[in-house]
């Protein structure tokens, strides 16, 4: 897989590995329970609860971590 490799890797930031207890918030959307994974400066991998529908690519979202609202785009 073209992705796998580090050429492919177009991050712009180190992530840093995290396992938190979150809320996603879609924009116009139902919040659901999910646990965030890893964060950069640009960007978070976040994964859902069993049986939650994810949010809409390109759509805008409120990540709920920690007492903080992070907006983001999907």
């Amino acid at each position: 897989v073209r992705t796998s490799s580090q050429e492919a890797d177009r991050r712009g930031a180190d992530r840093v590995a995290v396992d938190l207890p979150c809320r996603l918030l879609p924009s116009g959307g139902h919040p659901a329970e999910a646990r965030l994974r890893d964060l950069s400066a640009g960007g978070a991998r976040v994964t859902l609860m069993p049986g939650r529908a994810a949010p809409t690519v390109g759509g805008d979202v409120t990540l709920a971590v920690q007492g903080r609202d992070l907006r983001a785009r999907v």
